[in-house]
Order: C-alpha cells, then sequence, then structure tokens
C-alpha cells in the first residue's frame, strides 16, 4: 500500500491506538505483579520447607535403615578382608567381593595390627621378571634415554615384547612412554589402555605397579582434553586405586590419587574428587583409627576428625587388638540418594547432600537449601541436606508462587502481543485483499469490455446492413464467434477459479502421452503464437511413459503457461516446451521456458497468489485477471504435484510442472 493511500493511513492510527490501549495496562499489571512477588518471597520459602519436611523425613530413615543394612553385611565382608591381609587366608573369598560390589561408595580400605600398623595393601609380587634384564631391554632403554632416537627404541620395544613374553608388562611399559615422548599419542593411549587392563598384578624391579602407573600416565596423556574426558580417565584410576585387594606400594597409591587431584582441575566433578582425596590423605585417617585399636567391637560407623575442620565416616569392624574398616564418600552415595529422591516422585524437584561433620552449607548451598536432618540423633556427625534443583539462589528455586505470577504476567503479554499481531496481520491481510480484489474487478471489467465491443460493434454493421459483399459479412460474423469464444473462456476461466475455491472442481484421471498434451495445448494457442509471431520449440521425448492425469485440466495448466509466455515477452518471439523424466522422485517436468521480461526475485513467492500480478514496465500494458498462475497451481496440486519457478529480471521465465507418474487419486478431487 502506497503511504498517501487514506487506506493506509487509517491503518497505521488502528496500530498506534490498538498498541497504546494495551501496552500501558499490560505496564501497570506488570509493575503489581513484580511487587506480589517480591511480598510472596518469604513466605514460599516458609511453606517449602514446611512441605518437604515429610519428604526429608522419609528420605533420612530411608538412608538410616540402608546405612545399618551396610553395617551389618559388612562384618562378614571386612572380618574376610582382614583374615586375608594377616595372611591368614589365600584370598578375601567372595563375601568381600560381593560387598564391595554391592556397596561402591566405600573407599580406602585398610587393616591395622594392635600397634596401628598397616597390613594393607599387601607387598606386590613381580611376575613379570623380577631383577633380570635381558641386554635388549638395557639397549632399547640407551636408545630411548641416552641417544634421544625414540623411533629407534619404539621398534626394539616392540621387538622384545614379542620375544620376552614374561616381561611383557615391564617393555609395554616403556613403550607407551617412549611413544608419548615422541608424540604418537594415539598408539601411546593404546597400549597403555592394554596395560592398565592386563597388568594391574605386575609390579616393576622396585615395586611399582605397572597397571595403576599406566592409568594414571593415561590421565596425564589427557591432561589437555576437557573436564569430562579427564573425568573419565580418572575414574577408570580410581577403581584401580580403591581396591584393596590390588597389590600396589602405599606410597604409589597416594601419589597417584594425588597427582589425579592436580590433574582433573576444580572443574571436575565432586565425586571423583571426593573419593581421590580420601586416598590422598588415607594416613591421617589411619593414625586416626589407630586410636581406637583394640576398642571396637563387632561392625559400626564411626566419624572422626582428622584435620581441623574435617572429619570422614568410616565403617570399622574389630579383630583383636587390631581393626578394619573402609571410609564412606559421600559424594559417592549421589545415585542411591537421586533414586530415593525418583522413589518418593519429586525427581527433577529436589537434590540431596550428604556432609560428614558440623560443618554448616555453604553460602551457595544455603541459598537453594530446603531441609537439612541429622542422621542417627548425630551419632555418625553425618547430615542429609535437601536442596532445591538447578542452578541459582533461594530467590530462583525457594518462590514457586512467585515465579507462577511473573510467568503469568509473562504468557499474558506473549498472549496479548501474539493477538495483537494476529489482528493486525488479518487487518493488513484483507486490506491488501481487498485492493487485489478491486484491481481484479478492474482487469476484468476491461477485459469484458473489449470483446463485448466488438461484439456489439460488429453486431450493429450487420443489423444495420452496412456490409458490402458477402466476404465483408462472414468476417463480420467471424470476429463476433472469435470475441464470444474469448469471452466464454474468460467466463470459463473466472468460473474454474470459484468451483477450485468451494472445492467443487472434478478431475477424471485416465492415462494420457505427454507428446499429445503438448501437441494439444499448442495447437489451442496456434492462433495467438502466429498472431504474435511466435516459434514454438519441443523437446519430448518418445520414451517418456504416460502420464495419469486429467487431460483438460493439464492442457489448461499449459495454455496458461504458454499464454503468459507469449504476453510477457518483449523482443524475444520463442516458446520452448521440455520434458524431462526425474525417476528418483517419480516425478514428471513439464517446463515452458520463454525469454521474457522475467521476473524479480522478491515477486516469485507471490505470483501464484489469487489476483496478484507482478507490477514492472510491461505487465502494467498487459490485460490479465490475475488467475492464470493462481489456476496452474491448483491444478498440479490436485495432481500431487506442484510448479515452480525460475527466472531473472531481462533474462527470460522457466515455469515447470512436477508431476506424479504413478496412478494415485488427486489430491484435491470433488465431486
Amino acid at each position: 500500500m502506497r503511504a498517501s493511500d487514506p487506506h493506509a493511513r487509517r491503518l497505521r492510527r488502528f496500530v498506534l491506538l490498538v498498541i497504546l490501549a494495551v501496552a500501558l495496562p499490560s505496564l501497570l499489571l506488570s509493575g503489581f505483579g513484580l511487587i506480589a512477588i517480591q511480598n510472596e518471597h518469604d513466605a514460599t520459602l516458609q511453606r517449602l520447607r514446611a512441605l518437604y519436611a515429610p519428604t526429608l523425613q522419609r528420605l533420612s530413615g530411608s538412608l538410616e535403615a540402608r546405612l545399618e543394612a551396610i553395617a551389618a553385611r559388612g562384618s562378614g565382608a571386612l572380618e574376610a578382608l582382614g583374615r586375608w591381609a594377616a595372611r591368614e587366608s589365600r584370598s578375601p573369598g567372595p563375601d568381600w567381593a560381593g560387598f564391595r560390589a554391592d556397596v561402591p561408595w566405600l573407599v580406602g580400605c585398610f587393616a591395622l595390627d594392635g600397634q596401628g600398623r598397616s597390613l594393607l595393601p599387601r607387598p606386590v609380587t613381580d611376575p613379570g621378571g623380577g631383577q633380570f634384564e635381558p641386554a635388549a631391554l638395557r639397549r632399547a632403554r640407551a636408545a630411548e634415554l641416552e641417544r634421544k632416537d625414540l623411533v629407534a627404541a619404539a621398534a626394539a620395544y616392540r621387538e622384545l615384547a614379542a620375544a620376552w613374553p614374561e616381561g611383557r608388562c615391564r617393555v609395554q611399559n616403556a613403550l607407551a612412554r617412549t611413544l608419548l615422548r615422541a608424540g604418537q599419542r594415539a598408539e601411546a593411549s593404546r597400549q597403555l589402555d592394554e596395560l592398565a587392563a592386563a597388568c594391574s598384578e605386575t609390579a616393576d624391579a622396585f615395586g611399582y605397579n605397572l597397571g595403576v602407573g599406566a592409568a594414571l600416565l593415561r590421565l596425564e596423556s589427557v591432561s589437555r582434553d576437557g573436564i569430562p574426558v579427564r573425568e573419565r580417565q580418572a575414574q577408570a584410576l580410581l577403581r584401580k586405586l580403591a581396591d584393596p585387594v590390588l597389590p600396589v606400594q602405599a606410597a604409589q597409591r597416594r601419589f597417584a590419587a594425588r597427582r589425579a587431584l592436580e590433574l582433573l582441575g576444580s572443574g571436575a566433578g565432586h565425586e571423583a574428587r571426593q573419593a581421590l582425596a580420601a586416598l590422598a590423605d588415607e594416613g591421617e585417617l589411619h593414625a586416626a583409627c589407630a586410636g581406637l585399636a583394640g576398642r571396637v567391637r563387632g561392625c559400626a560407623w564411626y566419624s572422626l576428625e582428622t584435620a581441623p575442620g574435617r572429619s570422614r565416616l568410616v565403617l570399622l569392624r574389630g579383630r583383636g587388638d587390631g581393626l578394619v574398616g573402609c571410609e564412606l564418600v559421600p559424594a559417592r552415595m549421589a545415585e542411591a540418594l537421586d533414586a530415593l529422591i525418583d522413589s518418593a516422585g519429586l525427581g527433577g524437584q529436589l537434590g540431596t547432600a550428604l556432609r560428614v561433620g558440623r560443618a554448616p552449607p555453604s553460602a551457595e548451598e544455603l541459598g537453594r537449601l530446603a531441609g537439612s536432618t541429622w542422621l542417627g540423633d548425630e551419632r555418625y556427625a553425618l547430615r542429609l541436606d535437601l536442596l532445591l534443583a538447578g542452578d541459582g539462589a533461594l530467590q530462583a528455586a525457594g518462590r514457586s508462587r512467585a515465579q507462577l505470577y511473573l510467568w503469568s504476567l509473562v504468557l499474558l503479554v506473549i498472549v496479548l502481543g501474539l493477538g495483537i499481531g494476529a489482528t493486525l496481520w488479518q487487518v493488513v491481510r484483507e486490506t491488501r485483499l481487498s485492493a487485489l480484489k478491486t484491481d481484479f474487478v478492474s482487469n476484468v471489467s476491461h477485459e469484458l469490455r473489449t470483446p463485448l465491443t466488438s461484439i456489439r460493434l460488429f453486431s450493429d454493421t450487420l443489423l444495420m446492413d452496412r456490409v458490402q459483399d458477402e466476404g465483408e459479412r462472414r468476417e463480420c460474423l467471424q470476429v463476433i464467434g472469435q470475441e464470444s469464444e474469448r469471452l466464454s473462456r474468460l467466463v470459463e476461466r473466472i468460473l474454474d477459479f470459484a468451483r477450485m475455491e468451494a472445492g467443487r472442481r472434478a478431475y477424471r484421471l485416465a492415462p494420457v502421452r505427454i507428446e499429445e498434451l503438448v501437441d494439444e495445448a499448442v495447437a489451442a494457442c496456434r492462433p495467438l503464437l502466429d498472431e504474435k509471431g511466435f516459434a514454438v520449440e519441443r523437446d519430448v521425448p518418445d520414451s517418456l511413459p504416460a502420464l495419469q492425469a486429467d487431460r483438460d485440466a493439464i492442457v489448461e495448466a499449459l495454455l496458461n503457461l504458454i499464454s503468459n509466455a507469449v504476453k510477457y515477452s518483449a523482443e524475444s518471439r520463442s516458446v520452448r516446451l521440455e520434458a524431462r523424466l526425474d525417476a528418483e522422485q517419480g516425478m514428471l517436468r513439464l517446463a515452458v521456458v520463454d525469454r521474457g521480461i522475467g521476473i524479480p526475485r522478491q515477486e516469485q513467492a507471490r505470483i501464484f497468489d489469487k489476483f496478484y500480478r507482478v507490477e514492472t514496465g510491461l505487465s502494467d500494458h498487459v490485460a490479465g485477471s490475475g488467475l492464470g498462475l493462481s489456476l496452474v497451481r491448483y491444478i498440479a496440486r490436485a495432481h500431487g504435484g506442484d510448479v515452480e519457478v525460475e527466472s531473472a529480471p531481462g533474462r527470460g521465465s522457466t515455469f515447470t510442472l512436477r508431476l506424479p507418474i504413478s496412478q494415485r487419486e488427486p489430491e484435491a478431487e470433488h465431486g
């Protein structure tokens, strides 16, 4: 619409009125809502804590029962571990293996004698070769460390690994180290993974566990990767370090745990860091537990302060003057606690935190605290905190009703905005459609007036007997017939469009040859083509399969496309018809190509709309109703296909009908 159009000015005034009438009350309502949100805040927090109090009580009861069950079952398992540590049995047995598999929360298991000396881990053995070193190993090591010839060293290690099976773990460890120094990270990682899996029971000549060392080296190799990769490798190392049966020196275990903590960094998961920290500081725990030697009866939980402000929970079982125990890592119980939350139907709403000691929650945790209770009447110094799920402080998680108010306001504004937008869109659409209909009526009136004027003129000539001979009379009758036929076609096009709009156009499908459709359409347009001096080129192969279509409808579509090609061609006087088979999609592509004025890209999406005509210099002087291309699209889609256009100003246009080859019912068939 033009800016000077009075309809456009009225539309702009209407838009401003609607926005002002809705926006100002919405802003006032939003302000009052924010005040209500702030007032609701404190009351909401209290309601939340009262709401979750029964849940917290049930969770704490379930967790206490779980801990008591672990203590009851752990009595036999720890006794079996203690006998093995004291060399009283050949293995810890199935009781210990099953207990450790079912309770993965325990790490740093230990055994102390009556003097507080550690019996675990047991001294390592070296089934991989002891002190013996073949000359080939010394030569390979010299190539690696002295000559710095890493390629030669790696080759020598590979040969030696095949020739010395009993020392394969030691050789593979050296090979992995060499490959890392040579920058062959992928191959080194593969060697380290194999070494960690196959050599956990093997130590070198100095008692260094090669499997644990390989797992640590593997973690170091991914130290620059993302946190998930580092955490995955740290968990693999942690599984080895947490196994008390694994033959690894205590010093190596503590060093590996500290180094893993450094490599993980502060961004890694709390569970892995807490477990590694427990292993790294196991000496402090052993010292604290040594004071209980000879005083522990049965199997029970104990909370011990191993450093100022740091308490640790251990499961201890007395054995004569000594004791056996394992440390509980609270963060490793997260999965079990989440299962309890899910069983209460609160998954996604709440989280939990289990803490040992009397330290208060942090400021961030306090901002999400929905409840807190001590387990076992503070007997364990173990506290269960119930936390609101999600990030943010208490203001973001504890005021559910306040959030409801806020989102209600947001939803109201969105709905009002959508309502305004939909109203304006509908008004603009109706305004444009009204303008198009006005242009349509004007164009159709002009097209109707022309044949009617000719018919009336030549009828008057005949009635007044102004013809001079039979030839002139015949010419007048011929003109009257042609104009009547032209008038009939125009009326039929309008009626066809009306039937399509009402869904009453019927299509009768039958097999028809493509070349017959093209010939019939060209023959129907022959008078117009000859009058304008147009040549027609055909490229329709005889090998194309028959098309299942309504013959008259497809011919009508081609007539419209050929007629447009003639109307909108300036100097070029040729039209080309092409037919191609798209076997992959099962479609026939029937194209009408001209070299006319073309269509701007921004107009191509609208030319198939009813009543729409492109406003260009030449098209302004071409009569038309704006229905032709709309009819073409209706016909194509009714046959299960569509119509496409490729065009550029000054380069002509190509309109392509895509029609399915296979037999099918038309999508828009109505009786």
